[in-house]
């Protein structure tokens, strides 16, 4: 069994310590939170998607460790009455990322 961890909690450290204390806790995938309700403080998607160089910076950071993405999360309520639910109407948000992970 494989186990990964939604980053979240830990949103206090920046991507690179994170990434350090899931490995340190003997876990080698991430869910990171991409979009909607939650933090996103270690999955800048419009940066990500903008900017290849950062994409591939990010992805190698993972792949120094032997890690991997298991989810990118973007749980969020499009009928939610906020510029957040507007914007997650579209579910292909985060669809450019997915080559990106698992390409």
């Amino acid at each position: 069994m494989k186990l990964a961890i939604c980053t979240d909690v830990f949103a206090d450290l920046s991507y690179t310590d994170m990434l350090d204390k899931v490995k340190s806790l003997g876990i080698d995938a991430v869910e990171m939170t991409a979009g909607g309700w939650g933090a996103r403080k270690h999955c800048n998607t419009a940066e990500l998607l903008a900017d290849a160089d950062k994409r591939r910076a990010f992805m190698d950071e993972l792949h120094k460790r032997g890690m991997r993405i298991s989810a990118l999360n973007t749980s969020c309520n499009p009928t939610w009455p906020s510029e957040t639910g507007e914007e997650y109407k579209s579910p292909c948000m985060t669809a450019p990322l997915w080559p990106v992970c698992w390409g």
